[in-house]
């Protein structure tokens, strides 16, 4: 479950950021100068592009720690894999 929480944290980090990113780029240029800038709907951006990210990359390190897992289970254990991988 290691890539699983790599994947979600990374995930959730990176469209995080960039879904409020956009966001604030969207507030910025906006063509009423009389309205403020919505702190609030720049965490919403963040937020939801958190949950998205972190969704995506959690689905996206259980499907890789299962392939894992089973190329390991084939083999026995990790040494045994260490020793038969073929060298690069």
């Amino acid at each position: 479950m290691n890539k699983a929480v790599k994947y979600t944290t990374n995930g959730a980090l990176i469209f995080g950021v960039g879904n409020a990113a956009i966001n604030a780029f969207k507030q910025l240029n906006n063509q009423n100068s009389n309205q403020k800038f919505d702190w609030i709907n720049l965490l919403k951006a963040f937020g939801t592009g958190a949950l998205v990210g972190g969704t995506g990359g959690f689905a996206i390190g259980l499907i890789r720690d299962n392939k894992m897992s089973k190329v390991i289970a084939s083999v026995g254990n990790v040494p045994k894999y260490l020793k038969i991988r073929p060298k690069k």
